[in-house]
């Protein structure tokens, strides 16, 4: 993201952090990382985000302009998610979505992990009853 901020043309360099930051790359990325693992890259993410947002803009980003970017292209965004907002959603959804494929394999940290995150983490708790009134 730091070398398209070289092109000086707005139109292409808003392109590239569209096409850079797909909103389909990040969630995958999310949906397979133990989000207390990555929590520092995520940070970096939405800063770098941020920053050349601020340098296609240029200046920093009202709330409503930073908002109006990270909304889905169907509502008028550019569909670029916030991946701290996302990152424990993401993570708790792809472990419920595999629950019952991993109770009959032989349990491994994963799932370990994500039944001490459920224990600690409320929304992790929320989602989790969410998923189980729609498998159940």
């Amino acid at each position: 993201m730091v070398k398209c901020r070289k092109l000086e043309n707005p139109q292409e360099e808003l392109l590239l952090l569209r096409n850079c930051t797909d909103a389909l790359k990040v969630i995958y990325w999310l949906r397979n990382s133990n989000p207390s693992l990555i929590s520092q890259n995520i940070l970096e993410f939405d800063k770098l985000v941020d920053e050349t947002l601020k340098h296609i803009i240029g200046q920093p980003p009202t709330c409503e302009e930073r908002t109006l970017a990270h909304l889905p292209l169907s509502m008028g965004g550019l569909g670029i998610p916030i991946a701290a907002w996302i990152a424990p959603a993401a993570f708790v959804f792809s472990i419920g979505s595999s629950w019952s494929l991993q109770k009959v394999s032989t349990p491994r940290s994963g799932f370990d992990y994500f039944r001490n995150y459920l224990s600690t983490s409320s929304l992790g708790c929320l989602y989790l009853c969410h998923l189980l009134k729609i498998i159940l």
